[in-house]
């Protein structure tokens, strides 16, 4: 249906009914409900002119007749003029006299029809108007009632049709409408589209909400209605889409009322004045001849141009009018982002191409191989087109990623040579002549049809289609929806692309990583258990039996005893020693991830899980699960894995299906886990669930026997490991050696005795060379009573084990070498003016930005290694004062050399003032690198929002790093 063939038939009964009454003039109104919109008949002369202005006798005698639930009066004046009125009736109306003056009343719809003769009207029809309902005798009477009935019930269905068009928010005509207008008015002299669309119209719905959105662009709708001229016809496209079409002779006068539609909603104010909008505008011109040889309907051809253009203004940083020309644009190379291209005025056409566009869509979004890809799409592909073949074929033969697909009458897919198909020619053709030109290709020879679109993307391909003629029907729409899934199956063999160089250059690093990896291992037998104590000996015996079994084991012992090392033994001695091991830092995981990382998640179990993945405890199926630091377990997950410790399966996240595995539990910590359930910071049957075989790896202190072989074990190791003669200790070391309690265990020995072969001068090792004065010191502190916790807090030289730290033990000896300029000020005061330092510096970092993804940490740490270089200028001396280790210091100073912060907050300069105390020595503070960072992080956490990922990047570190410095505080 639609507005032309509406007209005309509605033309053809008011010809009928002038014909039958033999009229010479007649005139309708009321078919649109505007009494403004009236269709006449008949030439008006002036005779009928005449009759009409006689002021007649009042219409007194007439005729009511109800045909069809509708009523039809009839009224007659000097024979020569009637009224005939129709519309329905009421039960009420039908209960009224059949005589009645024509008096207009509140009805629904009315349609009035005048009849002027220059003679008389026929007697039946003069009968007619004085006759009874039961009186109707001849065929000419019952015609013409029925003709007016029919006339009533068409224009009703029409107008009721025309409804279903118009948009409900702004009642502008639809798209569809616009398309009809178009299709059945072009003109060789041509028609002109203004497509218009709101620039700014995102910014109201965020800022004013949906309700708002609407109220403007039922404003924007009326502005437009106020400048459309009589004959344009105004549509609502979508969203803030809107366009008119109008009769035109050139692109000149679209671009004049674009121009005059842009200023005019340019100076409007909308929502009373609340807020100001801007407007870019696409216009194409299209004449008949345009459309000669195209398979593509005006409409589309004219939506399309005005796509382009209206494409091309949004380019602009300022709101644009650009028309289409046909040198500047190219048909493949519009985007789908407005109502179009893929859109034709059949409905069931458009939910075909909206349904494949979306199975495509996801397609390409889902999967990564790209073989697989291009084999799911055409395998899509051919349940809704007729085609034999189809693919990507290049510009080099003997590119890697040319494919090509066969597909079967009933769609089955199979792989297809290029090569050997009669059509190859003919597409390497096309293909050179598609890319050279960058846009699509249609071709036919006697027996087949080709459509090959060029991918893009920097790519010399083409997607291709071959099929019968007629069976691979190619129109418009058809095309512009290949040639989109052309550009995102380029975009996709483009991911390809960068994801294949990718892994080659991860896997030449993995190379190069495990030759320098197994160079370091020549030197080093690390896996290897040295000892020679009773004790050591009684731990191996346990081990060995608890390895043979599938027992837990729960392995304890301070930090730095090798328990990690016991964790290979039970490895290499079970009956699993063939599976995998698999360890998981339980303290090092956020307590938001700990579930997922031991049991893994299922796609869409949460925001960011587009895939299934395994977890740390299927990984380890068959083999060995090692819990390392399972003291720091948080509470919410020990439920958890109490249950899988108990039953061997758990459940995924996000899944609902449990998983059986058969792994060996082994769990490693250096708490007390005892004390920790005594003070409710560990499950109680979790512990006993773990704890069925213990093995206690005992301190050095406990196995001083072994510390002789242990010393030799290590000055080998690092002799091969730095390819320098094999030093050895002297008695009177190892004497004082035995001496001395090792509060880092194997860790602390093993990093001593390498900083002693590195800087020993000669092949033996003095006592002074390990360099363990200060702890003997400070043991001999806590023999008078005072603990070594105690002792830090007074003492710049304060130690932790758990860093292997081989600096510290420098502070008394280089104490006289660094520069002092001025006198110590105190640590406590120097802090409270750091602390409110940064609290300012973060609250304005917090209130811009600029700086919001500043990293206070790195910047504090760089600083701080500038500075200290100036007043030391050697690494050693820079290592005593911020108490680390030598290799720390050079590091760390080298890279500090070319730091630079180019845009920070002015409450830094107050921090970089106080940092120059630390540098010149005037303020000592233990371990100032780690107390500054902790400092730091507690100011952080005290001010931000939560989100752990900002607060890590203003610290400088990861997030795993965030949470065990958390835990320190």
């Amino acid at each position: 249906m639609s507005i032309k063939l509406t007209k005309q038939a509605t033309e053809q009964l008011l010809q009928s009914i002038r014909l039958l009454t033999d009229s010479d003039y007649l005139r309708v109104s009321g078919l649109e409900q505007k009494d403004h919109e009236r269709l006449e008949i008949g030439d008006l002369s002036v005779a009928l002119l005449t009759v009409q202005q006689r002021q007649a006798e009042e219409f007194a005698v007439e005729s009511a007749f109800f045909v069809e639930q509708l009523s039809i009066a009839l009224s007659v004046s000097n024979k020569q003029r009637m009224l005939i009125c129709i519309h329905k009736h009421t039960s009420e109306q039908g209960k009224q006299q059949r005589r009645q003056t024509i008096i207009q009343t509140k009805q629904e719809r009315q349609i009035e029809i005048e009849l002027l003769t220059e003679q008389v009207f026929p007697n039946w029809l003069l009968n007619l108007a004085h006759s009874e309902n039961s009186q109707i005798n001849t065929r000419e009477q019952q015609q013409l009632l029925h003709l007016c009935a029919c006339l009533y019930t068409s224009t009703s269905v029409f107008a009721q049709f025309q409804g279903l068009t118009v948009d409900s928010l702004t009642k502008l005509q639809s798209r569809n409408a616009l398309q009809r207008t178009v299709d059945e008015n072009i003109t060789s002299s041509g028609m002109n589209l203004c497509m218009i669309h709101c620039r700014d119209f995102q910014i109201v719905n965020r800022k004013f909400g949906q309700a708002k959105g609407d109220q403007v662009l039922n404003e924007i709708a009326t502005i437009i209605n106020q400048q459309t001229r009589l004959g344009d016809q105004a549509c609502r496209f979508g969203g803030a889409l809107f366009g008119i079409v109008s009769d035109a002779n050139s692109v000149d006068e679209g671009l004049k009322l674009a121009q005059k539609l842009q200023t005019e909603l340019h100076n409007r104010p909308y929502l009373k004045n609340a807020i100001r909008l801007s407007f870019n505008v696409g216009v194409a011109h299209i004449t008949a001849e345009d459309c000669v040889g195209e398979d593509a309907s005006p409409s589309s051809i004219m939506i399309s141009r005005a796509e382009q253009a209206l494409k091309a203004a949004q380019t602009s940083d300022k709101p644009s009018i650009v028309h289409w020309e046909a040198d500047k644009f190219k048909y493949d190379e519009q985007d789908f982002n407005y109502i179009g291209g893929i859109f034709t005025p059949d409905n069931v056409t458009n939910y075909r191409n909206m349904l494949l566009l979306w199975d495509i869509s996801s397609i390409i979004a889902d999967e990564h191989e790209f073989a697989r890809l291009l084999v799911n799409v055409v395998e899509r592909l051919a349940y809704t087109f007729e085609f034999s073949a189809a693919g990507i074929i290049s510009d080099d033969q003997y590119s890697p990623f040319e494919q090509a697909i066969s597909v079967s009458q009933m769609a089955d897919i199979s792989p297809l040579n290029i090569k050997s198909t009669t059509f190859e020619k003919d597409l390497r053709k096309l293909s050179k002549d598609a890319i050279e030109n960058g846009r699509h290709v249609e071709y036919q020879n006697e027996q087949e049809r080709f459509l090959l679109v060029p991918l893009g993307a920097e790519l010399n391909a083409c997607f291709f289609l071959v099929g019968q003629e007629q069976t691979l029907d190619l129109t418009h729409d058809s095309v512009m929806l290949f040639a989109g899934f052309a550009r995102q199956i380029g975009k996709a063999l483009k991911r390809s692309q960068l994801e294949d160089e990718l892994n080659r250059n991860l896997e030449q690093q993995n190379a190069q990583l495990a030759e320098e990896l197994n160079t370091i291992k020549t030197g080093l037998k690390s896996s290897a258990l040295v000892y020679r104590s009773e004790s050591m000996q009684t731990i191996m015996k346990q081990t060995q039996r608890a390895a043979q079994t599938d027992t837990t084991i729960l392995v304890t012992g301070e930090s730095g005893t090798g328990k990690e090392k016991l964790i290979h033994a039970i490895h290499n001695l079970s009956p699993r020693n063939k599976a995998p091991l698999v360890i998981v830092d339980c303290g090092s995981i956020p307590e938001t991830l700990i579930e997922s990382e031991l049991f893994g998640y299922v796609k869409g179990a949460f925001t960011g899980a587009q895939s299934h993945t395994v977890g740390k405890i299927q990984a380890a199926d068959g083999g060995i699960i090692v819990l390392d630091e399972i003291g720091e377990l948080p509470m919410s997950m020990q439920p958890k894995l109490l249950r899988f410790v108990q039953e061997k399966h758990f459940t995924p996240v996000g899944s609902n299906k449990a998983i059986s595995v058969d792994v060996k539990i082994v769990a490693l910590t250096n708490r007390d886990l005892q004390k920790e359930v005594q003070r409710g910071a560990f499950r109680q049957d979790l512990y006993f669930r773990l704890n069925v075989v213990t093995l206690h790896n005992p301190p050095l202190r406990d196995r001083l026997e072994d510390l002789e072989l242990l010393s030799q074990h290590f000055l080998s190791k690092f002799a091969n490991q730095f390819e320098t003669t094999r030093k050895y200790l002297s008695p009177q070391t190892l004497a004082k050696m035995h001496a001395y309690h090792w509060p880092g265990n194997i860790r602390e020995l093993e990093n001593k005795l390498m900083q002693a072969s590195l800087m020993c001068q000669g092949n033996e090792i003095l006592f002074d060379d390990i360099n363990i004065q200060i702890y003997q010191e400070a043991e001999r502190e806590t023999s008078n009573g005072q603990n070594l916790h105690e002792i830090s807090k007074n003492t710049i030289e304060h130690y932790e084990p758990e860093l292997g730290d081989v600096a510290q033990q420098q502070t008394t000896a280089l104490n006289d070498e660094i520069p002092a300029t001025m006198g110590k000020l105190d640590g406590e005061d120097w802090l409270q003016a750091y602390n409110q330092a940064i609290d300012s510096l973060l609250k304005q970092i917090y209130a811009s930005h600029e700086y919001y993804q500043s990293e206070i940490g790195t910047w504090i740490e760089m600083s701080l290694f500038q500075l200290t270089f100036q007043q030391c200028r050697t690494n050693k001396l820079i290592a005593s004062r911020l108490q680390i280790p030598i290799s720390t210091a050079r590091r760390k100073a080298n890279k500090a050399e070319s730091f630079t912060i180019e845009a920070y907050p002015p409450a830094w300069a107050t921090v970089a003032e106080l940092l120059k105390s630390i540098a010149s020595g005037q303020v000592s503070l233990a371990k100032p690198l780690d107390t500054l960072k902790l400092r730091l992080l507690a100011m952080i956490l005290r001010q931000g929002s939560g989100n752990m990922t900002h607060a890590a990047q203003l610290l400088g570190v990861s997030e795993p790093t965030l949470y065990k410095l958390k835990r320190s505080l």
